[in-house]
């Protein structure tokens, strides 16, 4: 994924570094960022040596990696550098090295929390860095402001047999590629149960089994990505959630395409999901159910409680018809046979079906005592 850098290490600590001309310098406008053509070694960025002579800019630091330190530069409108020019940020999902790409979508994420928060959401000031901390103070009313991390779900709805998942395709997104179900995580619900509401949501499925996968950072979207898999319990039948899906499909493990793409988790899950020894071994799921998928309905609760008061009614029957030269004797079996026809949910939901049989006990113990 986009953050894997081994060997390279990622410190996000905050720093009062002073910026010094060989560190790099993002300089972001919206969605673009100032980017240097691919070559041979990939990707780079201007240096801060790039801005000496720009009174007007100012550096933030950011964060290091490997001994090199990385910095927003802020008050430069349309810089031209020479080797440099616009793009937009979904480049750094399809090039190299890694952790420049990852550099960029972290920079970007910290970029867009600080054009955001410019001003106080409480009394519309503007907002000053923090001394020694990465947070923005507004000095009216002392409301502080730390980086915004939206945590959102990735889920993997696998099939009884663990042979197919479901794979979507966003509606409204510039994303088209492949996906899986996700969704952002709610006030007062836990990542699991964001994914239970989430699934039934898009796809109008339930699930169950629910396994942790892994985690990825997604500063693209100030995101920080969970992903699961689970398994379907019940109906397989998907009800497509039409504004937010373009499809949404059960795929055979078969039929998946083999991707390169090495950035995002959702890729990496449809990959492990591809292998099936890798896929069963490591998440330890219940074995598969050897049985036939049935795109149905299931059955409704009055619809079972209708079949067990005719099986308890018919097992009645045939006692009476055994037992009626021993009236005692027939008489206990009623009252058992009526106690066991009745339990306390059959009471709410069947009230006509057991008040018929009631009347059929009544009748055979007046019969009886005779």
């Amino acid at each position: 994924m986009i953050q894997d850098i081994t060997p390279k290490v990622f410190k996000n600590q905050f720093k009062n570094h002073a910026p010094r001309p060989e560190d790099t310098a993002f300089v972001f406008n919206g969605q673009d960022l100032m980017i240097s053509g691919s070559t041979e070694s990939g990707i780079s960025f201007p240096k801060v040596s790039d801005f000496i002579r720009d009174e007007e800019a100012e550096f933030v630091y950011l964060f290091e990696i490997s001994g090199k330190n990385y910095f927003l530069v802020r008050g430069v409108d349309h810089p031209d550098i020479k080797g440099f020019h616009w793009d937009n940020n979904k480049i750094l999902r399809c090039e190299n090295p890694k952790d420049e790409c990852f550099a960029g979508e972290t920079a970007l994420h910290l970029y867009t929390w600080y054009s955001n928060n410019a001003f106080c959401g409480h009394c519309g000031k503007p907002t000053f860095f923090v001394e020694g901390m990465r947070a923005l103070e507004c000095p009216k009313c002392k409301n502080r402001i730390f980086p915004h991390i939206a945590p959102a779900v990735i889920v993997g709805v696998v099939n009884p047999n663990h042979d197919k998942i479901v794979i979507t395709r966003f509606n409204q997104r510039t994303y088209r590629g492949t996906a899986l179900i996700s969704g952002f995580c709610e006030i007062g619900e836990s990542a699991e149960s964001a994914i239970v509401r989430e699934v039934e949501e898009e796809v109008g499925l339930k699930v169950k089994n629910i396994r942790y996968y892994g985690s990825q950072p997604w500063g693209f979207d100030g995101c920080l990505l969970f992903g699961y898999f689970a398994e379907v319990d019940g109906s397989i039948t998907i009800r497509r959630q039409k504004d937010e899906l373009a499809a949404a499909d059960w795929v055979s493990r078969d039929d998946i395409p083999v991707t390169s793409d090495p950035m995002s988790l959702t890729n990496e899950m449809i990959m492990f999901f591809k292998d099936p020894k890798l896929f069963e071994n490591a998440l330890k799921l219940p074995p598969p159910e050897k049985k036939e998928e049935v795109d149905e309905k299931p059955a409704t609760i009055i619809e079972t409680k209708k079949v067990e008061i005719l099986s308890e009614n018919n097992m009645l029957d045939n006692k009476k018809t055994a037992l009626t030269a021993n009236p005692a004797t027939a008489l206990k079996v009623a009252e058992d046979a009526a106690d066991d026809a009745v339990d306390d949910e059959s009471e709410d939901i069947l009230s006509t079906d057991l008040h018929k049989l009631e009347k059929q006990v009544q009748r055979y113990k007046k019969k009886h005592r005779k």
